[in-house]
């Protein structure tokens, strides 16, 4: 891709993203994102109990609170979100520090709806805290929270899908297709979307479908065959599917 063709995508890719957001005078918005490490929770407090928290919380408040980068197992995740989602969060998560709760015990010792009950309890006072605290919102570092400073929108969330038929647009127009080779991507480029080495294997375009439910990628699943019996691979454009969409049809590789 020329320079001038890459410049121009990064500034719309970065125009897409800033414009998704309202801003109030001062040009600051209501979203942010923070890194969270579950083990410093507890011992038993894995990804699992970490998606539950945060969707429960994203449910209790209809505020925007979502998982959107997995980095390391149980260690390092990125939650992006509503400030008061993620303000609301670091409450929760410094509160189930502090009283020792073990989420998963209780899930083995408590029915569903117990546990529930009892995590809503204390997502509903961290969050009559956090809307006593004055405004703007200021992040906070918690037991198990660190907010990232200077980021206000929430990358890779579901909250930018608009934006993303807009810019795939855009970026396909910038692709030149006869300049892409996948052969030399096989095994080298690892799209954020698998987190595998890129591959040209049914298998590997299953994967992106469950991660994605690209119709796109469902398209070219459906014909596989009619690849196979020519003695093809999926064209170019196979990869810039793969590239170009994430979960819940986010953008993901173009950042």
């Amino acid at each position: 891709m020329p320079i001038e063709s890459l410049v121009s995508v990064v500034f719309y890719r970065g125009l897409t993203m800033q414009v998704a957001v309202e801003r109030d005078a001062t040009g600051r918005s209501n979203y942010s994102m923070c890194a969270v490490n579950p083990s410093r929770i507890s011992k038993t407090f894995n990804e699992q109990a970490l998606q539950y928290v945060v969707e429960n919380i994203a449910e209790e408040t209809k505020w925007l609170l979502e998982i959107v980068n997995y980095n390391i197992a149980n260690m390092q995740y990125v939650c992006a979100g509503d400030l008061r989602a993620l303000d609301t969060l670091t409450g929760v998560t410094n509160y189930l520090k502090a009283q020792k709760i073990d989420i998963q015990a209780l899930m083995e010792t408590l029915s569903l709806e117990d546990v529930k009950a009892h995590l809503v309890e204390i997502i509903r006072e961290c969050a009559r805290q956090t809307e006593a605290k004055p405004k703007p919102l200021d992040l906070q570092r918690g037991f198990a929270t660190i907010p990232l400073k200077g980021i206000d929108v929430p990358f890779h969330s579901t909250f930018l899908r608009s934006g993303v038929k807009p810019f795939r647009s855009f970026l396909l127009k910038k692709i030149n297709k006869t300049t892409i080779d996948p052969s030399k991507l096989i095994g080298k480029y690892i799209p954020n979307v698998t987190a595998k080495p890129f591959e040209i294997t049914k298998e590997y375009f299953e994967d992106v479908y469950r991660l994605t439910n690209s119709p796109k990628i469902k398209d070219i699943l459906a014909n596989w065959e009619s690849y196979q019996d020519g003695g093809k691979a999926p064209s170019e454009s196979s990869f810039e599917h793969v590239h170009a969409e994430g979960p819940d049809g986010t953008e993901t590789d173009a950042s």
